[in-house]
């Protein structure tokens, strides 16, 4: 399984604060947009340059290769002909997509509803991925 992301923040000015206070180059935050994406949640790379991105990988994976998108909305998905499979970015042995790839039987899906922004965040701070 492979599971592509893109940049995205929640809060671009926090991060390039955060990125000059420790001495790093904040340039790549110039490439956000102005405008949160349509859960209205983050702010992203233009959707146009977000889906090249995601295309030039996908058309170099295998076949095989089970594929999922981190944190995007389902606008993107469809427009790159995938199945909404839910979040599994932080997979655990249970994973639906797992336990698939180990010839088991397949976990049912979650709906989309099941996989808010918020939760993403939860499981961030769970891991120590970000600050509480």
């Amino acid at each position: 399984m492979v599971t592509l992301g893109a940049l995205r923040a929640t809060s671009a000015k926090a991060l390039r604060t955060f990125a000059r206070k420790h001495g790093r180059d904040d340039d790549i935050f110039d490439f956000l947009t102005e405008e949160r994406d349509p859960s209205g949640f983050k702010y992203r790379i233009p959707p146009e340059v977000q889906l090249d991105l995601f295309r030039f990988a996908i058309d170099r994976l295998k076949p095989r290769i089970v594929l999922a998108l981190c944190k995007e909305d389902q606008t993107i998905w469809q427009q790159l002909g995938l199945s909404f499979r839910g979040c599994h970015c932080l997979l655990g042995a249970e994973d639906a997509l797992v336990r698939e790839g180990r010839g088991g039987p397949p976990a049912p899906r979650p709906e989309p509803s099941q996989c808010r922004p918020s939760d993403a965040v939860a499981k961030e701070k769970a891991v120590g991925m970000i600050q509480p």
